[in-house]
């Protein structure tokens, strides 16, 4: 299972050999281009995320074109993970969780609402193991 998880969060994150030897050997502009690309990357990875995770609870709730494209702009306002894993939908339903409730129910009719919340109930509680995972910390608790 760690190498699973090892694979699937990426073999070249911030603490692989790979990641240490690059960094010694670019240059500062080299160094720099990296950093701008991997930053682009990470985005474009989390926009894909948060539109697989608003496809799914539209299935859930039946959303409007209006609710989807708010909840999507809602999470992109969020920060970007560091890494990505298998538990990329848990954290970004943890995500929605932390999102401010009075926003979230003058977006949503109140059926709807009450079939989210329970959802985000469970999302709520998944905190320890988050944070155990290192996909969230104090100051995003905090937030």
């Amino acid at each position: 299972q760690p190498f699973q998880t090892a694979a699937q969060t990426g073999l070249f994150g911030e603490s692989s050999f790979f990641h240490k030897v690059v960094k010694k050997t670019l240059t500062e502009e080299q160094r720099a281009k990296v950093e701008v690309i991997e930053k682009e990357r990470r985005h474009f990875q989390f926009k894909a995320k948060v539109d697989l995770i608003v496809a799914a609870l539209d299935d859930t709730i039946a959303m409007r074109a209006e609710q989807r494209k708010e909840l999507t702009a809602m999470l992109l306002e969020t920060p970007v993970p560091k890494r990505y894993g298998p538990y990329d939908s848990y954290l970004l339903l943890y995500k929605i969780s932390r999102l401010p409730e009075e926003k979230m129910k003058k977006l949503f009719d109140p059926p709807q609402w009450r079939a989210l919340d329970k959802q985000l109930e469970q999302a709520r509680n998944l905190q320890p193991f988050l944070r155990q995972q290192g996909l969230i910390s104090d100051d995003d608790i905090e937030r």
